[in-house]
């Protein structure tokens, strides 16, 4: 075992060749981390952290006594103790690059006489190697995961209100920051913000927590999150356990070492010293007529009806291991040609993967069709249209590819009784979901008020409501719409940039040239981010390039925080300026062309130095800067956050855009935040700006997804008009407004506001059926 890392914050513990148990008093809230025979500890060491990087440390209690195995399943058990009756518990993992992975399920016991509130257990970082995360809702490469309530709780119905985590999760923090545009005393933090450490002694100055008064504009708090069935609300009252109950998560997997380039997918395989086996196995004739491609991993001949039509699958099996592999069964959205000989090879097939001790798995792209099918034959207006014809969406062993419209009542009707037979008629309790990104093509809709993320949302819902109980995994999908709605997210690598995919350009190609660095090796940890920024959708819109060139921000831009930052949705461009590289002009031009729409968004920047990484998305909830010192050199350099135009050699500002279309204005940096900041290189800061233009403007609001809120400022009067799809339909939450300096609220206005700070973000109440319309008076300070 290697030595535990010694910190301030750090409590040591002593090991013993057993394994380990650490005990804490007086809560006995107890959290059980089972590998079931699946836990991978060589060249591990574990330490427990009292609120390191998570909370503040007097808001956690102290670890104390020795780490030993407990003799039941193979379990680890961990008692945690907080002096306050919110508290959280910080678990660091140090490994070595030789550990392939950890399998972790937390099961949470309250040995207490009194009940006990759950708000959420966090698993902190894993400093040592990259990190997939794969819990009860999604995960990120190596990013920070919170198992939050839902994935706690043993039902899995998503509850509007209920504050948990899901895709990308969030931390309970209670503190009290000076910039709060959504105000309350208990918040949560996305968890992507402690990702952007890099794990140094510097990480709890990176994030100001040890400097408690600074902490305004360090934090993002993600209150308001405007997909309806996921509000983190900051007046929730967390999960109750009563007395001698029980909640279990979801199996987690973390892998921790070296990735296995050539695997499946990181979710399905896990390196492992056994040797390959490779299965081929016999499809039915029908098979390939609606994109069927059987994965029956089991050793030794395998067998299903047909002999016309074959398809193999390489698949890595670990005897020693036992991982838990997915056998999966691929097909597009049309279900309508299945004959029943397929119906009942599907169902069978479901006997034999669990018989060869697997999870049955079903590859389904619910939102693409081929445009030759019969489906489309019959039903042409399902398919998303431009101009008469049906939107481009890719294609399948040269087969064409269209996207349904989700906003079709019909589609919709038809995805959730696809997803029914699926689950509750072949049996297949865990679903693939692929190319999701096709529901939100831009194309006319069948609702042409509905926007392409809520689109989106409306076809995942429906899949999820017909089928609640069950596990859904999603690929080439945005983070935040798929929020308690998907139970994985998949944005691993598949296969190694080294090989040509099949169908898929050669290497020689420019933009993998420009992806894997000319004449160069690229490391695999980039792999995962070229899927995000190539494959995955963002708002809606499909990334539109992802230039790396520049060694030294690419070498701390890691695939954990580009993961992360990919969790807010919108639109990415990773840009290098041509004028950086003469080869970079031909690739700027073909991608700038007219028709590629790849305009510059607000907050855009064109240095030669390093990238400009603009997001932008629906959800309108700030201006996020990222203050990055991507030098080389180990000396702090200086940065100003004020000068958004600042990009050195030796650092640069990011800058996040979620308004949208909206008019940011000038930016005000002088609340709470210091005119410089030092940052050793390689570290990170985050920074929360509110805009300044001038006059009240909307920043904010946690309605629900389907409203629009609009604001007009003239002669001192703000109009909010607040709209939906449907009108008589109520809702409620709240609209939040910055006012700049030498406004006031008039008095007759003053009733309707709540919770003004000292930064000037006014909380307003909403309540009503819509539409519905608000109008604020001010009036000039002296």
């Amino acid at each position: 075992m290697n030595e535990t890392e010694q910190s301030p914050q750090l409590v040591p513990l002593r090991f013993d060749s057993a394994g380990w148990q650490i005990m804490c008093q007086p809560e006995e809230a107890r959290i059980s981390f089972s590998h079931q025979g699946r836990l991978w500890l060589t060249g591990a060491t574990f330490s427990l952290a009292s609120g390191n990087g998570l909370i503040r440390p007097q808001d956690c209690g102290s670890a104390e006594g020795v780490l030993l195995r407990s003799a039941c399943d193979c379990s680890y058990t961990i008692t945690y103790a907080g002096g306050k009756p919110k508290t959280a518990l910080s678990l660091r993992f140090r490994t070595s690059p030789d550990v392939p992975g950890i399998f972790l399920k937390m099961l949470v016991h309250n040995e207490s006489a009194s009940p006990l509130i759950i708000y959420g257990f966090n698993i902190i970082e894993a400093l040592g190697g990259m990190a997939s995360f794969w819990p009860g809702y999604g995960g990120t490469n190596g990013a920070v995961f919170d198992w939050g309530f839902q994935s706690l709780s043993p039902a899995k119905i998503r509850r509007t209100g209920d504050s948990y985590a899901a895709g990308i999760s969030e931390y309970y923090l209670q503190v009290d920051p000076g910039i709060k545009p959504f105000m309350g005393e208990n918040q949560f933090i996305s968890s992507w913000i402690c990702g952007l450490c890099s794990g140094t002694e510097k990480e709890k100055a990176l994030l100001g927590y040890l400097y408690p008064k600074d902490q305004a504009g360090y934090f993002l708090y993600r209150h308001i999150d405007r997909t309806e069935d996921f509000l983190a609300r900051s007046d929730a009252e967390g999960l109750t356990l009563a007395p001698g109950g029980e909640m279990t998560s979801e199996e987690l997997y973390i892998t921790l070492g070296e990735q296995e380039e050539l695997l499946l997918s990181e979710f399905f395989s896990l390196k492992g010293p056994a040797a390959p086996v490779t299965a081929e196995v016999q499809c039915n004739a029908d098979y390939p007529r609606v994109g069927l491609r059987a994965r029956l991993d089991a050793v030794g001949s395998a067998s299903a009806p047909g002999k016309d039509a074959r398809a193999s699958a390489r698949v890595t099996r670990d005897t020693e291991a036992k991982a838990p592999f997915f056998d999966t069964v691929f097909m597009d959205a049309d279900l309508t040609c299945e004959t029943a000989e397929a119906d009942a090879s599907l169902k069978e097939a479901v006997f034999g993967i669990k018989a060869a001790g697997y999870r049955p798995a079903l590859w389904w792209s619910p939102f693409a069709v081929y445009r030759d099918s019969d489906l489309l034959k019959n039903k042409p207006q399902w398919a998303l249209q431009s101009n008469g014809k049906m939107v481009p969406a890719g294609a399948i062993n040269g087969r064409k590819l269209a996207a349904l419209d989700a906003t079709n009542p019909e589609v919709v009707a038809y995805l959730s009784a696809a997803a029914q037979r699926i689950s509750e008629d072949w049996g297949y309790q865990t679903i693939m979901l692929d190319r999701l990104y096709l529901a939100a093509l831009i194309g006319q809709r069948h609702n042409e008020r509905r926007t392409r993320i809520g689109t989106f949302n409306d076809g995942l819902t429906a899949i999820r409501h017909a089928v609640p109980a069950a596990f859904l995994i999603g690929r080439g999908c945005p983070f935040w719409p798929t929020a308690g709605l998907l139970d994985a997210v998949d944005i691993g690598a598949e296969q190694s940039g080294s090989r040509r995919p099949r169908n898929g350009p050669p290497r020689n190609h420019p933009l993998f040239l420009l992806l894997r660095g000319r004449g160069k090796s690229r490391a695999s940890e980039i792999q995962p981010l070229n899927n995000l920024l190539l494959r995955s959708p963002a708002g809606g819109a499909l990334w539109k390039n992802a230039m790396l060139r520049q060694t030294n921000l690419w070498d701390r831009f890691t695939p954990k925080t580009a993961a992360a930052l990919a969790a807010f949705g919108g639109e990415v461009v990773i840009f290098d300026a041509p004028d950086a590289d003469p080869e970079f002009e031909t690739m700027f031009a073909a991608l700038h062309a007219p028709g590629q729409n790849c305009a510059p968004g607000p907050g855009w920047m064109t240095v030669t130095a390093i990238r400009t990484l603009t997001i932008k998305s629906e959800q309108r909830q700030g201006l996020f800067v990222l203050a990055v010192n991507t030098g080389s050199s180990t000396e702090e350099t200086a940065i100003n956050p004020a000068k958004l135009g600042l990009c050195t050699e030796e650092s640069g500002i990011f800058v996040f855009d979620r308004f949208a279309c909206r008019d940011l204005g000038i930016t005000t940096t002088d609340h709470d935040i210091l005119p410089q900041q030092k940052l050793a290189a390689g570290d990170s800061q985050l920074l929360y700006l509110i805009p300044d233009a001038g006059m009240p403007v909307i920043v904010g609001d946690d309605l629900p997804l389907s409203a629009a809120v609009a604001g007009n400022y003239a002669h001192h009067k703000l109009r909010i008009s607040i709209n939906g799809d449907s009108e008589h339909e109520r809702i409620t939450g709240n609209v939040f407004v910055s006012v700049p300096a030498g406004l006031a609220l008039a008095t007759a206005s003053q009733d309707c506001v709540q919770n003004a700070n000292v930064d000037g973000v006014f909380k307003i109440p909403v309540a009503g059926i819509l539409p519905i319309d608000l109008q604020l008076d001010f009036h000039e300070t002296e």
